[in-house]
């Protein structure tokens, strides 16, 4: 892929993932996506990534098994070599509880899922605010 912006998907949902692919094919998504589908197989992917084209964005949901979101999120945020990432939480859940723990956590947005454009939106979030 042409670009360097490299953006994580970590949702155990596989309709979230195909609509970004979907929306990739289309030219509305100009990053490199790689996909996981719970946090503990995020953290992984992360530890084995190239340093040359780090990813720089998550694309986070927050009820997957293994590692949910928020485990996920603590658990980066504690960890120095990953503080250049940028993280939304991309979950269902509206509820205030859910974003305020988020942001407490040290997510840089938070973003409902109810439809294919809302996937699309996050991914212009993230390239927001990484700056490209």
């Amino acid at each position: 892929m042409p670009n360097s912006l490299r953006i994580l998907v970590v949702d155990d949902e596989e309709i979230v993932h195909r609509s970004l692919r979907r929306a990739q094919q289309r030219g509305r998504i100009d990053a490199e996506l790689k996909d996981a589908n719970n946090g503990a197989e995020a953290l992984e992917l992360l530890s084995g990534q190239p340093t040359d084209t780090p990813i720089v964005g998550v694309l986070l949901d927050i009820n997957m098994p293994i590692m949910d979101g928020f485990e996920f999120l603590s658990k980066v945020r504690a960890i120095a070599d990953y503080d250049h990432l940028k993280i939304i939480m991309l979950s269902s859940s509206d509820e205030p509880s859910d974003y305020n723990r988020a942001m407490k956590l040290g997510a840089d947005g938070y973003q409902v899922k109810n439809s294919a454009n809302s996937l699309v939106e996050a991914i212009s979030r993230l390239k927001e605010i990484v700056g490209e």
